[in-house]
């Protein structure tokens, strides 16, 4: 049953009530539960009754420190996504070829997806669900998205890049990193190998990374 998109809420009101030690340390241990919660049950599957039981604070909490459920779910979904987008953005706008950005890009996102491993399945919920994106998923896309189209346009430009549409380019590109990331439970159970843990991770970013390499390349 596809799920449901989450109502389109005010600004969230983060640490913008209380400023005290006290205040400031309800809002991590309700976004750490919120982090723990919407990944895993989904925005309409999540109470704010689970999130303040799992925060350890009362039911009035999430109101009080971010406005709504709707509120807190997007401050989630833009600390885990700002990061990322601010990447992107410092690569395209630094030194290197088209390749080496690109490449650098794949890093980072495999880099960036270690640190926050609930942004895949977050993520995977908010594309497959019905209705509009959450914001800071739709900025991410619309920002990312012309970056890495650009950086492979210009590429082609240059000769390095093979012929292509750059949107398709750009969708293989970033299939590598999202998918690797995404199988990891299948791949666990499958073939008894996590290609993301402590252990592979390092193996399956060089693979991944030689993959883009030579799709890319021009021949």
């Amino acid at each position: 049953m596809v799920s449901r998109k989450p109502p389109r809420s005010r600004p969230a009101r983060r640490r913008s009530v209380r400023h005290d030690d006290a205040g400031d340390a309800a809002c991590d241990r309700i976004l750490t539960a919120a982090r723990e919660l919407f990944p895993t049950r989904g925005y309409h599957g999540t109470g704010i009754r689970d999130i303040t039981r799992a925060a350890r604070v009362n039911l009035g909490s999430v109101t009080y420190h971010f406005g709504s459920k709707a509120a807190l779910y997007h401050a989630l979904l833009n600390d885990v996504t700002a990061p990322l987008r601010a990447g992107f953005v410092a690569i395209h706008d630094g030194p290197g070829t088209p390749l080496e950005k690109i490449e650098a890009i794949v890093r980072h996102f495999f880099s960036h997806v270690q640190r926050h491993p609930e942004m895949i399945p977050l993520m995977v919920r908010e594309m497959a669900g019905a209705g509009d994106l959450a914001p800071p998923i739709r900025d991410l896309l619309q920002t990312v998205g012309p970056i890495i189209t650009g950086i492979i346009a210009a590429g082609q430009q240059r000769g390095e890049v093979r012929a292509g549409d750059p949107l398709l380019l750009t969708l293989s590109t970033m299939a590598q990193p999202v998918y690797l990331n995404l199988s990891r439970k299948g791949v666990r159970t499958g073939a008894g190998r996590d290609p993301m843990d402590q252990a592979n991770a390092q193996a399956t970013i060089e693979h991944a990374l030689t993959m883009v390499r030579e799709m890319l390349r021009k021949p």
